[in-house]
């Protein structure tokens, strides 16, 4: 018989210990799981990718054995490999579907085989499966389940997963006759198969929401956040700041403004650029850091947002730095962080941003309503308006007495709902709950 016992310490840090076998006398890991995602590090950059890893390495020094399974999207990486710390295997085909149209069919369908037939040839060895998405995941994992594979948690990354059954992008290339009966047929099969994973996973209020709305039981539907390193993402001393200014080529006595992520028109940062040279009226501008690339995204705006940079009113204003592997020092040395997309299924870089001491101009997307307190830590403005995303960036530099403050409030809220090893805690008792009839006969008696 095999004896799991778990430390009061260990319980209280979420962490598992190692099953041994008696006999044998081999350890084996407390939980076997694998994260099944359309895209991981380092070729994805975005921040639901950069979560996954967070998710799958925080695991990992719990004693859970994760393995990640994952399509290809650029060529000339490895089928197997080891990413900072987590095993990855990489399925055919190469390259991104999205905008495809038809095209993107018989590629899809040998990803889905290929994903399907390693499922079931190797899914029996695993507890639990995790999606990351369910658009394309969610028919490969639930064959694995039937087929006596490991236990079904879907995690959903945004809210457009439920509204469009297929992306817009891809949605202009398809014949509009066909188009209606097959969003149906899509829309249709995607609910139904919901219903049948074990768990659901909403890392916001608005996701959860919608898992209800199509279906899935109440009780099925587990509120669990992306998380962040609050000790990595933190405030930086003042007298640090003048230093990592001048590292980053920034100005020391003019303020900074600071967007982190994608470079993509669902961002609304076209929306920003708007606001952002309506200020000009008012005054001399501070500075605007756009931190991220375009590359990779169907609504690439970079090119658009580089001609407003280099034209006037946002001359000299409005600055593109490219894509940083760590953004931390430009938090640490920005003064405002300015978030305005258009949907969001959590807004990582908007809490990263928080737990850096950073007040904030938001739309309420994602996690923002959870944390933003307007004229407290923050400020909120509607999707897609720039007067008012005007008006909320002009309230914001009038307060520059009170950032410091601000910012301290933030940090204090994100600590409290999204530190990452209360995020792993969640995630464990899930764990924890979903094998406990599967090992009943492991415990000894």
């Amino acid at each position: 018989m095999t004896v799991e016992t778990r430390t009061a310490a260990d319980s209280r840090r979420g962490r598992l210990p190692e099953r041994r076998a008696g006999s044998a006398g081999a350890a084996v890991p407390a939980f076997r799981v694998c994260l099944l995602t359309e895209g991981f590090p380092p070729e994805m950059k975005g921040g639901m990718f950069i979560n996954n890893h967070r998710l799958a390495a925080g695991l990992i020094r719990r004693g859970v054995e994760v393995t990640v399974v994952t399509r290809q999207m650029v060529p000339g990486l490895p089928a197997r490999d080891v990413v900072d710390g987590v095993p990855v295997v990489r399925l055919g085909p190469v390259g991104p579907l999205t905008g495809l149209g038809w095209r993107a069919v018989p590629p899809l369908l040998r990803f889905l085989a290929g994903l399907t037939l390693w499922l079931l040839r190797r899914g029996r060895r695993y507890d639990a499966a995790i999606t990351a998405g369910f658009k394309t995941l969610l028919l490969p994992a639930l064959a694995a389940r039937a087929g006596g594979g490991p236990r079904l948690i879907v995690r959903s990354e945004a809210p457009m997963e439920f509204r469009e059954a297929i992306s817009r992008a891809s949605v202009d290339r398809i014949r509009p006759r066909a188009l209606g009966r097959l969003l149906l047929a899509v829309a249709g099969a995607q609910r139904g198969l919901l219903r049948r994973a074990d768990a659901c996973v909403a890392i916001s209020p608005e996701i959860a929401a919608l898992f209800r709305d199509a279906g899935v039981a109440p009780g099925r539907v587990l509120p669990i956040p992306n998380g962040v390193d609050t000790d990595r993402f933190r405030p930086a001393d003042p007298a640090e700041v003048p230093g990592l200014r001048a590292e980053l080529g920034l100005p020391r006595d003019r303020p900074v403004l600071l967007y982190t992520g994608r470079l993509a028109r669902t961002k609304g940062l076209l929306t920003l650029a708007e606001a952002f040279a309506r200020l000009a009226e008012r005054g001399p501008l501070p500075l605007l850091v756009l931190l991220g690339t375009g590359e990779g995204s169907v609504d690439d705006c970079e090119a658009e947002l580089r001609r407003l940079a280099a034209e006037l009113p946002l001359a000299g204003s409005l600055a593109l730095r490219g894509w940083a592997a760590n953004p931390v020092p430009w938090l640490q040395a920005a003064d405002l962080f300015v978030f305005p997309s258009e949907y969001e299924g959590f807004g990582l870089s908007l809490v990263e941003a928080m737990a850096a001491g950073l007040p904030v101009v938001a739309t309420p997307v994602g996690a923002a309503p959870e944390v933003v307190r307007d004229g407290a830590n923050g400020w909120l403005v509607p999707v897609g308006d720039a007067e008012r995303l005007s008006g909320g960036l002009a309230a914001a530099l009038a307060a520059r007495d009170v950032w410091r403050s601000m910012g301290s409030a933030g940090r204090a809220a994100v600590v409290d709902r999204f530190g990452m090893e209360g995020v792993l805690d969640r995630y464990v008792d899930l764990l924890v709950h979903l094998t406990r009839k599967d090992r009943a006969g492991a415990i000894a008696e």
